[in-house]
């Protein structure tokens, strides 16, 4: 019989909205009661849903609590970890490790650490007219978390060959950030958050200049940034909407450069490859990749998956084995 935990602890990242939500929808189907830490990004909308359902159901909803303590607040997530069955971290390679290092030996951990996404394209989109509708689903899978989820794409492989050009699909996916800004506007930016983005394109222009490439940008008041680096000197980039696109002769090579990335590769987003997914897909979900779909569903994976490769509501229960006399 699959038993739920008698208390499951949530603690869960706050970049991207919704996470705290799923995370107590998850633990409910397994009958378990749950203190959920959300983070700071995503407390109101945690709060609101716990409040719905003390509303709706308060037997329900007074199995769930809902409080916010601080990255430093070391006693308070002891405490919670000396009392939970299992207890389930998303967040930074940092947060799952100071989780798992402060857990008792009885208490199991469920680790979602940092991950990103990669799009592939392959030299097949410039046949029928594909390319503008790949980079505009492209951008928006870009844009919609702001590159804060595991689902997000940082890195942008091009297929040389026939017709196809890298640096014409760059163009493409900077004209297609732009137009989304008047429809799906970027998300302001904090002083460090500003910062860094500026730190990013400066490191662009200077690489630009000594080894090749470009970046386009929207200026200061739209922080999307596209940059087009022939090289794969520089690392991915990791906020507001920045991508890296990157040309490469064939898309068994791009398999090999990601290799690094493996542990944190999930989402990869592709198009244009005509009859040769199958040994691309096979020598990425090898490096660690656990989700390979198409670009317009890079960014909502359905409730049924797989998430990081496992099942998590199987995470979740323990089996009891009983074997009749």
């Amino acid at each position: 019989m699959a038993l739920g935990p008698a208390l499951c602890l949530q603690v869960v990242s706050g970049s991207v909205p919704g996470v705290g939500v799923n995370a107590l929808i998850r633990s409910l189907l397994v009958k378990a009661p749950t203190l959920l830490k959300p983070g700071w990004g995503d407390l109101l909308l945690s709060r609101l849903y716990h409040r719905g359902l003390l509303e709706e159901d308060d037997e329900l909803g007074e199995a769930l609590a809902v409080t916010y303590w601080t990255r430093d607040a070391t006693d308070v997530l002891d405490a919670a970890l000396g009392f939970a069955d299992v207890a389930v971290v998303y967040g930074s390679d940092i947060t799952v490790e100071t989780v798992r290092r402060g857990a008792p030996a009885t208490t199991r951990v469920v680790g979602y650490h940092h991950r990103l996404g990669v799009a592939l394209i392959g030299r097949d989109i410039w046949v029928g007219g594909r390319a503008r509708e790949a980079a505009a689903e492209l951008a928006r899978a870009v844009a919609l978390f702001e590159q804060r989820g595991c689902v997000c794409p940082h890195l942008v492989y091009v297929e040389e060959g026939g017709d196809s050009q890298a640096a014409s699909f760059a163009e493409l996916l900077a004209d297609a950030l732009q137009a989304l800004e008047t429809r799906l506007p970027s998300a302001p930016l904090d002083p460090a958050e500003r910062s860094a983005l500026q730190q990013l394109r400066g490191t662009a222009d200077i690489a630009a200049a000594s080894v090749g490439g470009w970046i386009r940008h929207g200026g200061g008041s739209e922080p999307w940034s596209v940059i087009f680096e022939p090289s794969s000197l520089a690392g991915p980039a990791t906020l507001a909407r920045g991508v890296r696109v990157r040309p490469v002769s064939d898309m068994r090579l791009a398999a090999a450069e990601l290799e690094a990335l493996g542990p944190h590769l999930q989402t990869i987003g592709y198009a244009g490859l005509d009859g040769r997914l199958e040994p691309v897909a096979a020598a990425l979900a090898r490096l660690g990749a656990s989700r390979i779909v198409p670009l317009a569903r890079m960014s909502f994976p359905p409730p049924w998956w797989l998430h990081d490769g496992r099942g998590p509501l199987r995470d979740l229960v323990r089996w009891a084995e009983v074997e009749p006399a």
